[in-house]
């Protein structure tokens, strides 16, 4: 399978049609609402999100890679030189957007809830994930989630 920033071409696909089109069907994409199959279920976007928060560390590269800041995201728990959150491409590439730095979720036990829901977004891309059953039920409530499309990364909260 088509690997692109470790993440499925059909997930990369899925996201570039919710996240960067203004408006798909002018641009022979699909329109909304669009179906996404994987792993955990199947998630129905019914309209373009406008306010993205990501799980799991690496889920905020697509969206970033897009030119689309989240609202919210998790924090760097390794690899961040001068200990903003932040891995130093991801300070970079939000320099570049000239946005601030979002919410950082702290998933060192898990994710958090409250902080995700906090953001109010309308889509949660968890693709690069362990994201467990009881996790995807609990996030579902907040926002449609994009689980991993067939085997999960490694758990929230592992190093």
């Amino acid at each position: 399978m088509l690997r692109l920033f470790g993440f499925s071409a059909p997930l990369v696909a899925a996201c570039l049609s919710i996240l960067a089109l203004d408006s798909a069907s002018a641009q022979g994409g699909p329109a909304f609402p669009i179906t996404i199959e994987h792993a955990l279920g199947t998630t129905i976007i019914a309209e373009k999100p406008e306010r993205v928060a990501t799980v799991a560390r690496a889920n905020h590269e697509v969206p970033l890679a897009l030119g689309i800041v989240p609202v919210g995201f998790a924090k760097a728990n390794f690899g961040d030189d001068d200990g903003d959150g932040l891995l130093p491409r991801v300070a970079e590439k939000l320099a570049e957007l000239g946005a601030d730095t979002p919410v950082l979720f702290d998933e060192g036990d898990g994710i958090d809830f409250e902080a995700v829901a906090a953001t109010q977004p309308d889509v949660i891309p968890a693709a690069y994930s362990g994201l467990s059953r009881a996790d995807y039920d609990t996030l579902s409530q907040i926002a449609p989630v994009i689980a991993f499309p067939d085997a999960p990364g490694p758990p929230i909260g592992a190093a």
